[in-house]
């Protein structure tokens, strides 16, 4: 769990398995246990929201705005997870538009920051994503106008309440780098494949250390299922 927070030096497998007194190797394989303990809780913990977290998420997106714009409940945000070293395996392929080697990652979020997913997924009739103008516009992504169309003075005041929405996707962002610090710079080689999807699962592990430690804090859990959380992980 140390790893998962922290990252630069601090974080290499060396300088934990001095701090742990316990061999890189320990430390290695003690990484990889806890990674399969959390990634078994995957779908019970990220997951399309029920109707009361929905309900919850549309009141806050009209109270902000207005009654008309309930439907974009859902926020998404693109991030980069810089990787420590370019990969061995099509390191081209990793260049972002930054001039680093990072992974892409895709959050979708509700209001209150909870992640409840990063895929792509079916929405209902009538409802869209807030997106930033990296997105396309669709019937679907509701994004800012972008230049020239931005001057316009009604077109302004849409994007004024626009990022006053949308500013939700990068708080949860920034609130999932603050807790897990390894996204800021993951330490994990990229040699071939596997390793590839090694790297995968690690932000993946991430993503559901994070929600469920949100889930718990927002009291959203029952005493029941907290119990049988813990039995699994333990």
């Amino acid at each position: 769990m140390f790893r998962f927070g922290h990252f630069g030096n601090e974080a290499s497998v060396e300088s934990i398995a001095q701090w742990a007194g316990m061999s890189a190797g320990t430390v290695v394989n003690a990484t990889r246990r806890v990674m399969v303990a959390f990634l078994a809780l995957h779908d019970d913990v990220i997951h399309w929201p029920t109707a009361r977290m929905k309900e919850e998420a549309k009141e806050w997106v009209e109270a902000a705005t207005c009654a008309e714009w309930r439907n974009g409940w859902i926020f998404v945000d693109g991030t980069l997870i810089p990787l420590a070293e370019k990969p061995a395996y099509h390191g081209e392929a990793y260049f972002d538009r930054k001039s680093n080697y990072s992974l892409n990652v895709q959050l979708i979020t509700l209001p209150n920051l909870r992640i409840i997913d990063y895929r792509q997924h079916l929405l209902g009739p009538g409802e869209w994503i807030w997106a930033d103008s990296a997105y396309p516009i669709e019937a679907w992504c509701v994004i800012p106008y972008k230049k020239p169309h931005n001057r316009d003075p009604a077109n302004k005041t849409f994007n004024f309440w626009v990022s006053h929405v949308r500013i939700r996707s990068e708080h949860a962002v920034d609130h999932l780098k603050g807790r897990l610090q390894s996204l800021r710079g993951l330490r994990q080689q990229i040699l071939d494949e596997q390793s590839h999807r090694r790297a995968l699962e690690w932000v993946r592990t991430c993503l559901v250390i994070h929600t469920l430690i949100h889930i718990i804090e927002e009291g959203d859990v029952d005493s029941e299922w907290e119990e049988e959380l813990i039995q699994q992980v333990t």
